[in-house]
């Protein structure tokens, strides 16, 4: 099956459906819980345990085997989320992962290679499995955020702080190799390309970043937003799985209090952008 996510903030959507049986879709936010269809969107079932609902940002299916998730549910105050696992479809028995901590998850995922491997973000450290998410290794100060399509050891890390500093494992978390020249605070997203583990994309908060595999280099470059709407915020980006030089990227600001959002193409490796947004004389109200 396949997957869509953001990593930054509790509450954003993901959705997984499946590629053998494509009417059954997973849908989830972190403030309205995780919901299933088994018939292309007709019906919806929400998914809880143990009456807490499942967060929106935290789950991943086995690609060998759809009955395999793990999942994190969020039990009242923020930092008691805690990973549980089925074997047995979303309706089967849900266990809880004993080995990760409580914590705030951002991400979850299992290797396309090798679907023994998993993986799980927490707010500041990441955690890794090689027994199909029985059991997790912590990993302190490594957050994954990124999984390379074409080999599942190939992890994407950060350290979360200020400024942020990025990492690359080739070894499934167990050692990595500093990703140098990031130099900005506050990564809101990111995209690795499915067919190079050496291009990778991040919006930050003032603008996005390019990783060619020796060094990041800022790509905002020309992008065309009106100087009236203040401070522009980055958030999602997308690298086209089917084009290495075609991205896709938000960016959001405010301007006399109401939100404004933008959608920007390049397909030029971030050269230039063109705006993807029509242009609504009501935008805002």
């Amino acid at each position: 099956g396949y997957a869509l996510a953001m990593l930054t903030a509790s509450y954003s959507p993901v959705c997984w459906y499946g590629t053998s049986n494509t009417s059954r879709w997973i849908w989830a936010t972190g403030d309205h819980g995780m919901h299933e269809t088994m018939n292309a969107g007709s019906t919806w079932d929400g998914l809880e345990k143990s009456g807490a609902d499942f967060a929106g940002n935290s789950f991943a299916v086995n690609p060998n085997n759809s009955n395999t998730i793990i999942a994190a549910a969020q039990t009242g105050n923020a930092g008691n989320g805690r990973i549980y696992r089925t074997t047995t479809g979303t309706s089967g028995t849900w266990a809880l992962v004993t080995t990760i901590p409580s914590d705030n998850f951002n991400g979850a995922w299992f290797s396309k290679t090798d679907s023994t491997k998993a993986y799980v973000a927490g707010t500041t450290d990441g955690y890794y499995s090689t027994d199909t998410a029985a059991t997790f290794i912590t990993v302190s100060n490594r957050k994954p955020v990124a999984v390379y399509d074409g080999d599942g050891d190939i992890v994407y890390a950060i350290n979360d702080v200020d400024p942020v500093v990025w990492y690359k494992s080739i070894d499934n978390m167990q050692t990595f190799a500093t990703c140098t020249g990031f130099t900005a605070n506050g990564v809101m997203d990111c995209s690795l390309s499915s067919t190079n583990a050496n291009l990778l994309i991040a919006t930050r908060v003032t603008g996005i970043n390019l990783w060619n595999g020796t060094t990041w280099s800022n790509i905002t470059n020309d992008l065309p937003v009106d100087p009236n709407f203040g401070t522009t915020y980055g958030f999602g980006c997308l690298i086209d799985p089917d084009d290495n030089t075609h991205f896709l990227c938000g960016l959001t600001s405010a301007a006399q209090g109401r939100p404004y959002t933008f959608i920007y193409e390049s397909i030029n490796s971030g050269t230039n952008w063109t705006s993807k947004m029509l242009n609504l004389s009501t935008n805002g109200s």
